[in-house]
């Protein structure tokens, strides 16, 4: 009978939170869904299907220049280098890696934070054809990003 309480707290324990392999695919997930809603198919279909007549002898380098930056979620995402912090909240950091839709290799870090905040933070992408006010914008976000970075990932 004292065995039971003593094997009680490590059962305890073990049950409290969500385990380390769990929270790295609920990761996975948000951030593929949270890519989904940022990087939309179509406008880079179209401008893929048609950068030869558009564009002509640049239309590779234009065709980069427009779809360069924007993930190719229906494609293999790939998490890596993520570490679990445990804290007031738990969060979980580390890198995206995937497919533009340009084609080329593209990778930007995130936090994602599980229930009951259920918040995913992507670094923004430097906007390869870009304004001033796109340069602007990229600044905050990236400010916004590096803010939670430092706040749950150290």
């Amino acid at each position: 009978m004292r065995y039971l309480w003593l094997l009680f707290p490590l059962l305890a324990a073990g049950c409290a939170g969500k385990s380390d392999n769990l929270l790295k695919e609920e990761a996975r997930i948000a951030v593929v869904k949270k890519m989904a809603v940022f990087n939309g198919k179509q406008p880079c279909a179209d401008v893929m299907s048609k950068k030869e007549q558009a564009f002509g002898a640049e239309a590779n380098k234009m065709a980069m220049k427009l779809c360069g930056g924007i993930f190719d979620w229906e494609k293999p995402v790939v998490l890596s280098d993520i570490k679990i912090y445990r804290g007031e909240t738990t969060a979980v950091c580390g890198v995206a890696s995937g497919t533009s839709r340009a084609g080329s290799r593209l990778g930007t870090r995130f936090v994602y934070h599980p229930e009951p905040m259920l918040v995913v933070m992507l670094k923004p992408i430097y906007p390869l054809m870009s304004n001033e006010k796109m340069r602007e914008a990229y600044h905050g976000l990236n400010k916004i990003y590096a803010d939670t970075e430092r706040q749950y990932c150290k």
